[in-house]
């Protein structure tokens, strides 16, 4: 039996602090509940890669999970998340301070709703300091570190690396690669493509981790995740009328 079966993880992360950190906990047995926008996330399509539209970021990052849509600005929306939360272990939001305490995410809030409840968060910058409130991606800390900076030549020519320089398909296609399965191909949601994902990272004698679902389509798990909660099929379908899933 995975070693998390039974536990259930709230992931309203995106791009990849968050989803990564769900994805792997859904590789241990986590049921996780992918929670996006209705009109989708932002990190849905980078980059694009698969027929559906869905990107090569995305697919990687929310392997083993159920989505639900969700306007969380909604009254409607934000009960629904309190009535998650009360049945969650875990909540995963790679957003600044105060983006959670708009959304009701922050630690405070949550352990009122449940007292047992783990929050996982991460932020570019910590939690002080001028810059805490800001959005972070690897680029912006490369060029803030000096790491940009010390790149390169005096005559601004990259260096090239002491390895072949490989194209996309070439790194797929390397026997090494290939031989120790890092990117074995997994099924995608709503298409016949296939997708190289990396594995999780961690090797266990017992209790391995296991691919159970790729990354769900748009709110593909809408529906299930509501019934649990006790709404039933009408009350759905004037969820959906208003725009609140």
């Amino acid at each position: 039996m995975p070693l998390l079966t039974g536990v259930r993880v709230l992931d309203f992360g995106r791009f990849i602090a968050g989803p990564y950190c769900a994805a792997l906990l859904g590789d241990l047995g986590a049921d996780v509940f992918r929670i996006e926008r209705v009109e989708g996330g932002e990190d849905r399509s980078v980059p694009p890669v698969a027929d559906t539209g869905d990107g090569g970021l995305y697919l990687q990052m929310n392997r083993n999970k159920r989505c639900l849509t969700l306007d969380l600005a909604s009254p409607a929306g934000r009960r629904i998340v309190r009535q998650l939360v009360e049945t969650a272990d875990v909540v995963i939001a790679n957003l600044p301070p105060a983006t959670l305490r708009q959304l009701g995410l922050d630690y405070d809030t949550l352990s009122t709703l449940n007292p047992r409840i783990v929050l996982a968060t991460a932020t570019a910058y910590g939690p002080g300091g001028p810059y805490s409130e800001q959005a972070g991606f690897d680029a912006i800390g490369q060029a803030l570190s000096g790491a940009m900076f010390m790149s390169g030549l005096p005559d601004a020519r990259a260096k090239i690396p002491a390895a072949p320089v490989y194209s996309p398909q070439q790194a797929l296609d390397d026997p090494h690669i290939r031989a120790a399965g890092l990117l074995c191909e997994r099924p995608i949601s709503g298409s016949a493509q296939r997708a190289p994902l990396a594995p999780h990272p961690v090797e266990m004698s017992v209790d391995a981790a296991v691919f159970e679902r790729p990354a769900p389509t748009l709110g593909q798990h809408t529906q299930e995740i509501l019934a649990t909660l006790g709404y039933d099929t009408e009350a759905i379908a004037a969820l959906r009328a208003q725009g609140v899933v």
